[in-house]
């Protein structure tokens, strides 16, 4: 069994606190496998925990569906256009807090090369590109 986070940063144009909750009530019901209650991390982050995954590739089929929802939502009655990047990582044995960690190396990296909707899965060279940024 498998314990995916998927960490997602959403922005869009105007109140990002009504942004990120219209973006979460269009992907709620829409994305299978998706838990009810996604937790806001910090700042404009979202992070996202899928226990008890029989594979790895099921929380990149998650992942692909959270972020095809971002585009142009009603928010406040305006039409608002959004992004999102959304990080992925995977593990049957690593503690959460290091599943949070990976996933949210891999939301930047997501962000870094796409600018619009994307997502990343965790590699070990995001770790390597993350120290550089720092540096």
């Amino acid at each position: 069994m498998f314990t995916a986070v998927l960490v997602i940063d959403v922005t869009g144009d105007g109140d990002q606190d009504l942004v990120r909750a219209a973006f979460a009530e269009a992907v709620r019901g829409r994305v299978p496998g998706l838990p009810d209650l996604p937790v806001r991390f910090g700042g404009s982050e979202v992070t996202v925990v899928l226990p008890g995954l029989r594979s790895a590739s099921l929380a990149y089929d998650v992942a692909g569906a959270v972020a095809a929802e971002a585009g142009p939502l009603v928010v406040a009655g305006r039409l608002t256009g959004m992004t999102a990047s959304v990080g992925v990582a995977v593990d049957g044995e690593l503690p959460r807090e290091e599943l949070v960690r990976r996933a949210t190396v891999a939301m930047r990296e997501a962000r870094r090369y796409a600018p619009q909707t994307s997502w990343a899965i965790w590699q070990e060279s995001f770790d390597h590109h993350s120290l550089a940024d720092a540096a």
